[in-house]
């Protein structure tokens, strides 16, 4: 009897393992089923991402291996739905152009989900940030809040939020 009962458990993990697996594969199937036709018949989910922005998608100097949160997130995205994940890289600008025009099937970079941005894109936020400020080392510690802002010269990325 001793040696049957650890028998009977083994058995019982791995019929409910191969179960939990079975469930698991039918909502991919049917997530997989729901994507529109054009992206299901390709095989694969293109992603335009913008690589200026570590450590959520970058490369490493002189390689390139993309890395990075969204390169991950997207790869187990597109795992999920039975396709493989395409990587296109653009300047900041071109990021919701890719994605109107049909030569992406969705963004994912370092970006903010805007009003005037929802007329053309649908957002889905998985990500929340807040404002971070960077200064030369002699300013160190001087800018903490927008209104340290005021007087000072600024520079930002065009069409950045």
């Amino acid at each position: 009897m001793k040696k049957m009962l650890p028998m009977v458990l083994g058995l019982a993990s791995a019929t409910f393992i191969s179960l939990a697996g079975a469930a698991y594969a039918a909502g991919d199937e049917k997530l997989a089923a729901a994507l529109p036709e054009a992206v299901r018949s390709a095989g694969k989910l293109n992603v335009t991402i913008s690589l200026a922005y570590p450590p959520m998608e970058y490369s490493d100097a002189g390689s390139t291996e993309l890395k990075g949160f969204d390169i991950d997130l997207a790869k187990a995205i597109a795992e999920r739905l039975g396709l493989t994940a395409e990587f296109q890289n653009v300047e900041f600008p071109q990021l919701i152009p890719q994605v109107v025009t049909g030569r992406s099937d969705l963004i994912m970079t370092a970006f903010s989900d805007k009003v005037e941005r929802q007329t053309q894109l649908d957002f889905i936020d998985y990500f929340k940030t807040g404002n971070v400020f960077y200064s030369s080392a002699d300013h160190q510690g001087e800018i903490k809040t927008e209104t340290d802002l005021c007087g000072k010269t600024v520079a930002v990325a065009t069409g950045t939020s």
